[in-house]
């Protein structure tokens, strides 16, 4: 009982229920920081080795931003495939 004598309209369930949470809000967060932070600096880190080999061949540098855009895209889709799995 609360200290103040109030109960918990819905009463608990035990720790496992404790620890499904804990797992789902960690599952959201890891997503969040993979989809924010992780997944833009891959598609960086590739985009510096290629982007510069596209415009020294000839790719009209008016392609170069749309195709870094379709390289964040896959890698997202990627990502969320694998995510899947979970």
């Amino acid at each position: 009982q609360a200290e103040d004598g109030i109960r918990d309209v819905e009463r608990s369930r035990g720790l496992g229920d404790v620890y499904k949470r804990q797992e789902y809000a960690a599952k959201k967060l890891a997503k969040k920081v993979v989809k924010e932070q992780v997944i833009p600096l891959i598609t960086s880190m590739i985009w510096d080795h290629i982007e510069d080999e596209l415009v020294e061949n000839g790719v009209s540098t008016a392609l170069v931003k749309p195709a870094e855009e379709a390289l964040n895209k896959t890698l997202v889709a990627i990502f969320e495939k694998g995510v899947e799995a979970l």
